[in-house]
């Protein structure tokens, strides 16, 4: 599509001229009729696996300094995009200078006009926001919307070191790789220690989780546009066996060799341990309302 309009950036010493791409759209309900236009740099590139499309405050610069955490480290075919609306009553005056700025350095900005960006219109957003997914980046495989303060990346926290405590999670990591490893190396080594004091017997690494998510499980399957595909007619466990209580919110465990369903607040074991000899991180690690355990399938 033909670019139609130009905008200014900068820094005021190496100011940048930035093409601009326009189209108009109507957002259609059954009891609103509104016509508005959008306004962006980039379409997304022929390869884009994920799109990720942000609601993001136009004053919301802090939010977006992800471009230089996780995002600098995305691979490609990773696509972002922050949804941004009209100024409202009270917006300070250097807003929109500073987002011009902005658009002129990064280019990821998808402006969208004809409502302000106040949170009764989010709906508003969300609908320009795959209007133009439709129009400029339909070869995308996955489409994720999300809020610029709640936006999380996946592949950076399975490099981290995730500390779990009976009722928090924290992940964190070093500068580099090697930072990351030295640190949970350490950490591991004091915490068999602590874990064998207090426990009186022996404890091995392969005692610890590979990866640990906080997750909220759902008792039935949203009603989703596209149901999601079970070629192996799995059953869902949650409706299956009430008596576990499964929903809400839990913990989903990795080990080698099985993936763990079990509620927050587990502790190590000392006792109760199963026939298979593997000692884990469950208070007592018999079946019952605390967890459920499946066969790990790669």
């Amino acid at each position: 599509m033909k670019a139609d309009g130009s905008i200014k950036g900068g820094d005021g010493k190496n100011d940048t001229k930035l093409l601009v791409t326009k189209k108009r759209f109507e957002i259609r309900f059954k009891n609103i009729f509104k016509k508005c236009w959008m306004e962006f740099a980039n379409p997304c590139p022929n390869q884009t696996e994920l799109l990720m499309l942000t609601l993001s405050r136009r004053n919301g610069f802090e939010n977006r300094g992800i471009r230089q955490t996780w995002m600098n480290d995305s691979v490609p075919g990773e696509v972002i995009r922050f949804l941004i609306a009209d100024a409202g009553e009270g917006e300070a005056i250097d807003v929109q200078q500073k987002l011009e700025e902005e658009q002129a350095k990064h280019g990821d900005l998808l402006f969208l006009h004809g409502f302000d960006d106040i949170y009764i219109n989010l709906y508003f957003k969300v609908y320009g926001g795959f209007e133009w997914q439709q129009s400029f980046c339909a070869n995308a495989e996955w489409v994720l919307k999300v809020d610029d303060d709640a936006l999380t990346c996946p592949k950076s926290r399975c490099t981290c070191v995730c500390l779990l405590m009976p009722d928090e999670c924290f992940a964190f990591r070093g500068e580099n790789g090697q930072e990351t490893a030295d640190w949970y190396s350490s950490l591991l080594f004091a915490v068999i220690s602590a874990r064998a004091l207090r426990l009186g017997r022996p404890v091995f690494p392969n005692e610890f989780f590979e990866c640990v998510w906080d997750v909220t499980v759902w008792p039935s399957q949203p009603k989703l546009k596209m149901p999601p595909q079970n070629p192996d007619n799995s059953p869902n466990i949650c409706a299956k066996l009430p008596h576990l209580h499964l929903a809400g919110k839990k913990r989903l465990c990795f080990y080698p060799h099985t993936i763990i369903i079990c509620s927050v607040g587990i502790e190590p074991a000392n006792n109760g341990l199963p026939k298979s000899g593997i000692r884990t991180e469950f208070r007592p690690y018999n079946p019952g309302p605390s967890f459920s355990q499946k066969s790990r399938v790669n």
